[in-house]
């Protein structure tokens, strides 16, 4: 998966943030932390240090991302993966706001079970980078049924099989190739969640594409969670 993001290199519109962005202006304080993880190109970190004045890190896995958001932000940027219990162990410092903004459903396994755990796991680290009292934001897609992203996530999987290169059907974002995804319904994200969510938005897609309703999606929505450490 490095591979893949080495060569592709999206940037998530800052819009998607909006809720988080508003909750951490109203309850930051001065010299305010946050760690961005999986930062990707450095968008929304370089919108947090210089719109909210917060002292910001940042770490992904792809060297192409680190070094973009190392030279957008200015910043620390730390190589690695939020699955990496070692690797989260050795990071001593520790933040007031943690964001993991589209990681989840990259967390991928053999099956959907098994990505399912990954993504607890990955929970359960960002939540060891917090600060007791700091908040963790999840921001993710939620698409229910469950059942047609099971199909989704195992014919991307066994197209991987063949080439590790997007594989577009109809048009570019209709993607049956790489890379794997594996994304959840909104009930099952919260079960991932071992902490109080103390606020949450869901955002409705206005259409869904006639691809989409094809596979039997029912409904999909841009879904963030706020939670906090206790």
């Amino acid at each position: 998966m490095e591979e893949y993001f080495n060569e592709h290199t999206p940037v998530y519109e800052l819009e998607r943030f909006r809720a988080a962005f508003e909750f951490m202006k109203e309850n930051a304080a001065p010299g305010s932390t946050c760690m961005d993880i999986g930062c990707g190109a450095g968008n929304v970190l370089e919108y947090v240090k210089n719109e909210l004045s917060f002292s910001v890190s940042g770490m992904d896995f792809a060297e192409n991302y680190v070094a973009q958001a190392a030279k957008r932000c200015g910043c620390e940027i730390l190589k690695g993966s939020i699955l990496d219990t070692a690797f989260i162990d050795g990071i001593k410092k520790q933040y007031d706001f943690v964001l993991m903004g589209a990681i989840l459903h990259h967390l991928v396994g053999k099956t959907r079970t098994g990505s399912e755990e990954l993504a607890r796991s990955a929970v359960r680290n960002a939540l060891k980078l917090l600060k007791k009292g700091g908040h963790l934001v999840i921001i993710e897609n939620a698409y229910s049924p469950a059942f047609p992203m099971d199909v989704i996530f195992y014919v991307k999987r066994f197209m991987t099989g063949f080439s590790n290169r997007r594989v577009s059907f109809l048009n570019g974002w209709n993607n049956i190739g790489a890379p794997v995804i594996s994304f959840y319904t909104d009930e099952k994200l919260r079960r991932m969640i071992p902490a109080e969510i103390v606020k949450d938005e869901s955002i409705d897609y206005p259409d869904l594409s006639p691809v989409w309703k094809l596979a039997g999606i029912k409904k999909a929505s841009w879904v963030t969670y706020i939670c906090k450490k206790s």
